[in-house]
């Protein structure tokens, strides 16, 4: 048999009996401290460390936002609206101490999209209404068309008798969000999320709310929806009423300066007074010949301040503006404000089937226009000492386009169909495909608003 091999000192030593009773002693509290700790973790009654914790719902305060708002003294929105099929571009500036505006919206008129202008001061709200020929339908709601539109030789601006009556509040308090802000704040009822937005290169959480179809009178809010920042400051919103449709805009402070005032009386539509006349006789201003035909533009001052003309040919002119008893078209001369549609007036315009065209701009003195015509060179003119930029020249090529420089402003005018240089450049195509622009309304805007209304 084999002899059992030897084990090393180290085991008799572990295993020797001091060494087991020693094990044993220290064994038992050991056990015992590792139950008493895994009790001490499940004991409902010791303090525990904080678990993650979900985070909070999103909370809106549509009245703190509205106070926010205010206390930035002046933003800028720019966006849209949108109402039955049509829709345009707005954009606004207002201030808040005092509150003052200048809304430009473009209007779906006819083919195309005509620039309103809104004016407030304080408690009170101005329109200036695109003109709107005779056979020109327009695509405005109900009896906003009434508000928005004006008939060629009517006085441009008109007073808005109750900024707060319902069908007019959509269109004078909707692009101040601390307005729109305020009468959601009113009915009570609460904010809820809505889907985030990416705004500026950031994702802006929403909030919306649904308001009852009754009691938030005389708004006629139907839903707004807002995304807002880290401040809970909107920087977008969109809103609907029941009269109107659809606003969207973006929101931003703005820094320069703000200066608006109440248009002038000469300006206003006053259905009280009649409208003006010549009170003398009328005098040459202008003598050019067009397609063979000798032509003179006359001119006379009138009441309120504005001027008539009218031009004497052989066939007789046939002009879009409506004539007096004194056989002119009077108009509101060029104001010395701050807005640059109002640099501008229109007194002449040959009618369809003329066999010449003539357009008799209204301007500062010395004002530079360049008439640009389809499928032809431009023509340039100069404002004289009366103010008169003249264009004469056979039925074709229709001009389309007429690029005006003002001492302090610069403006686009083009007649209803062609709003800015992007839509005359589309439809240069040599003119006859243009035939529909003969005799039709023109406006003119600040080339700034041109372009952002040209969407």
């Amino acid at each position: 048999m084999r002899p059992a091999p030897k084990r090393p000192p180290i085991h008799d030593f572990w295993f020797s009996p001091v060494l087991r009773t020693l094990r044993t002693v220290l064994a038992g509290p050991l056990l015992i401290a590792v139950m008493v700790g895994a009790c001490s973790a499940n004991d409902p009654n010791e303090p525990q460390p904080d678990a993650p914790q979900p985070d909070a719902p999103l909370q809106f305060d549509p009245a703190k936002a509205a106070a926010a708002i205010r206390a930035l003294d002046q933003i800028e929105t720019q966006g849209e609206i949108r109402s039955g099929d049509g829709s345009g571009a707005m954009r606004a500036v207002i201030g808040y101490a005092p509150y003052r505006y200048l809304v430009r919206s473009a209007i779906p008129v006819a083919r195309t999209k005509q620039s309103v202008t809104f004016v407030g001061v304080g408690e009170r709200a101005w329109v200036r209404r695109a003109v709107l020929g005779p056979t020109d339908q327009a695509a405005v709601p109900g009896p906003m068309s009434l508000v928005m539109l004006r008939a060629p030789g009517a006085p441009p601006y008109l007073e808005l008798a109750d900024p707060n009556e319902e069908r007019v509040w959509s269109v004078t308090a909707m692009f101040d969000p601390a307005r729109v802000l305020d009468a959601a704040a009113a009915t009570g009822v609460e904010f809820e999320t809505a889907g985030a937005q990416t705004i500026d290169g950031a994702e802006r959480p929403g909030m919306r709310v649904e308001l009852p179809s009754s009691g938030n009178e005389p708004t006629g809010l139907r839903d707004v929806t807002v995304w807002i920042d880290d401040d809970a400051l909107p920087v977008r919103i969109a809103a609907t009423t029941a009269q109107f449709g659809e606003v969207r805009y973006d929101i931003e402070r703005s820094r320069d300066p703000l200066s608006v005032d109440a248009p002038s009386a000469a300006a206003v539509d006053d259905p009280n007074v009649p409208l003006p006349d010549a009170t003398a006789p009328y005098s040459a201003v202008a003598e050019t010949a067009a397609a063979g035909i000798s032509i003179t533009v006359l001119s006379a001052p009138a009441t309120r301040g504005w001027t008539c003309w009218k031009v004497e040919s052989d066939p007789p002119f046939r002009g879009l503006q409506d004539t007096r008893a004194s056989g002119g078209a009077c108009v509101v001369p060029p104001l010395p404000d701050d807005l640059p549609e109002d640099r501008y007036a229109i007194p002449l315009s040959s009618a369809s089937g003329m066999p010449y065209t003539l357009l008799g701009f209204l301007l500062p003195p010395g004002s530079e226009v360049e008439f640009r015509r389809f499928g032809a060179e431009s023509v340039s003119t100069t404002a004289g000492a009366t103010g008169l930029a003249l264009y004469t020249g056979p039925p074709a090529p229709i001009v389309g386009l007429a690029l005006v420089t003002t001492p302090d402003a610069d403006l686009v005018c083009g007649p209803v169909g062609v709003d800015n240089e992007a839509d005359f450049t589309a439809r240069d195509t040599g003119g006859g495909a243009n035939d529909d622009l003969v005799g039709t309304p023109w406006n003119c805007l600040s080339a700034a608003d041109a372009r952002a209304l040209s969407g």
